[in-house]
């Protein structure tokens, strides 16, 4: 048994990565590979609740990287005007992302983590195809 975890597995590097592996495996005759991708919502819950109570040091940094980035996606994307809003009165260079998911009534707060996760649920889009 074999787990390979990679979260940017795209079709190409899927195809390498078996084929990585089946060449180190050749004395074996079979090759049987699951791929699990786990639901996006859940995946934006869990890391909403996660960030929330500080379970990693990256969310906490002061300054915060996240922040800008999710305001600048927020107000460029439209239907998040609420979000946007919301994120304009938080001053990154002082403000921890946990500490402003923590500012943020849940309903917005899930969000700006939907913003923050994109990118990673995009990967799983492309790892699933």
């Amino acid at each position: 048994m074999v787990r390979v975890r990679h979260l940017e597995t795209t079709p190409t590097s899927w195809k390498e990565q078996v084929h990585s592996f089946a060449a180190s495996a050749a004395s074996s005759q079979t090759l049987r590979t699951v791929m699990m991708v786990r639901d996006p919502l859940d995946i934006v819950l869990s890391g909403y609740f996660y960030d929330a109570s500080g379970g990693e040091p990256h969310p906490m940094r002061i300054p915060s990287d996240r922040i800008p980035v999710a305001l600048n996606e927020s107000c460029a994307t439209p239907g998040l005007d609420e979000l946007c809003k919301a994120l304009r009165g938080f001053d990154a260079s002082t403000t921890s992302w946990t500490q402003m998911l923590q500012r943020l009534p849940p309903k917005i707060g899930v969000v700006a983590q939907a913003v923050h996760e994109r990118a990673h649920l995009e990967h799983l889009v492309e790892a699933a195809e």
